[in-house]
């Protein structure tokens, strides 16, 4: 029987692979869709709850967010680790981490930071950074560049992108003769490489915050004007604490304390709305194509009909002819299903690309359960016309042969 459905397909090249295409640009544009807002909404919601607290300069509270907990925005500016001493000796506050942001690698950001940063994050080899310019690299990061144990790396100034106009160094001023803004002479060695786990800290690497004020000092002893953060994350532990820091920093005009989790919120409703915009563009393509998956069937059904009349005269029961169409279209729609997760795939790989820049790392393997239910429903709703077609041919022929 498989031999007689393979020449029944090629005999109707035509209308098979429109019938495949249309299939397939269904299939591919609304589990696109899906996937790549649920991958953005769980990236967004995955940093919420780690800390309850961000401090940094003046300005946009969105921007402060996206640098501090994405690695994805230039920060705003720099303030005084004093800032992190004082908060320490308060002794209510659970945790509290420095930020310094103005480096790179190879257009992946550096954050200078605390080993209590990654204290929730698996290393997969070597271990966490402890003396200056020892650094741990993300997953992608490694990857993408070939990092070992124990290699050395040459780090940038400047943000990600490498732009030097936009935010060349905040630690420190340098001059037309800098070295084309490398730190040639402060090398880092590699001790430790992030489990991956899609988030930023994939594309990032980490190191002591010492490491980045030294690189920025030439005279060996650091002032502690020298000493400079882009921002304080912090987990309070308490509400009363919280309520503490943020009116104080708020009352100063050179800083600002903001709650991560309210303008996660404000993100979450912006990709909602946008979410909405997707899934209705999604929706009118769906549509269309479903319309010409329709046409499609309607044509091939005329064509059958020729060959279910060929196999009746020849002999094949019933049940051999039902067969026969319905392994059709599940031959069909298996090759539209391949294909659709092919083009998926090289979607969503552009898209983590696009996503990743923003700090958004999407795990382009993951299949979403409303995107199986959205295939089952596409495949169902192109062979139902075929199902319907047979049920009305054997409800004809039932009625010929009452009479």
């Amino acid at each position: 029987m498989f031999k007689y459905i393979l020449k029944s397909i090629c005999g109707r090249k035509i209308e098979t692979i429109l019938f495949i295409i249309a299939i397939v640009v269904s299939l591919s544009v609304s589990m696109g869709a899906v996937n790549i807002s649920s991958g953005i909404r769980e990236g967004i919601i995955k940093v919420d709850g780690e800390y309850d607290i961000i401090i940094g300069p003046n300005g946009s509270d969105t921007q402060l967010l996206l640098s501090t907990l994405f690695f994805s925005e230039h920060p705003l500016g720099v303030i005084s680790y004093s800032n992190v001493e004082k908060l320490k000796e308060r002794g209510d506050l659970e945790v509290v981490v420095p930020l310094a942001l103005g480096d790179n690698f190879r257009g992946n950001n550096l954050v200078g930071t605390s080993p209590l940063f990654l204290r929730n994050k698996e290393i997969k080899e070597g271990r966490f950074f402890e003396k200056p310019f020892e650094v741990v690299v993300g997953y992608n990061v490694a990857r993408k560049h070939g990092l070992k144990i124990g290699d050395k790396i040459v780090t940038s100034h400047g943000i990600a992108d490498h732009s030097i106009n936009s935010l060349a160094c905040l630690f420190h001023s340098h001059g037309k003769d800098d070295h084309l803004f490398h730190h040639d002479d402060h090398p880092y060695t590699v001790v430790g490489i992030l489990a991956r786990d899609y988030s930023a800290f994939d594309n990032a690497l980490f190191t002591g915050i010492e490491s980045i004020w030294l690189a920025h000092n030439y005279t060996g002893t650091l002032t502690p004007e020298e000493k400079l953060v882009t921002s304080i994350v912090i987990r309070s532990g308490n509400q009363r604490a919280a309520r503490e820091v943020v009116n104080e920093y708020n009352e100063k005009g050179e800083y600002q304390a903001i709650h991560p989790t309210e303008i996660l919120r404000k993100l979450l409703n912006t990709l909602d709305l946008s979410k909405q915009v997707a899934f209705l563009l999604s929706s009118i393509i769906v549509v269309l194509a479903l319309i010409i998956v329709f046409i499609m069937v309607t044509l091939m059904v005329n064509s059958l009909e020729k060959e279910i009349g060929i196999l009746r005269f020849i002999g094949w029961s019933r049940g051999n002819i039902t067969k026969f169409v319905l392994y059709q279209c599940l031959l069909l729609g298996f090759i539209s299903f391949v294909i659709s997760r092919i083009f998926t795939y090289l979607v969503l790989y552009f898209a983590n690309k696009l996503s990743s820049s923003m700090g958004i790392v999407l795990d382009i393997s993951k299949i979403y359960p409303l995107e199986y239910i959205i295939a089952f429903t596409i495949l169902l709703a192109s062979v139902t016309p075929i199902i319907v077609y047979l049920t009305l041919i054997y409800r004809k022929e039932l009625l010929k042969n009452g009479n």
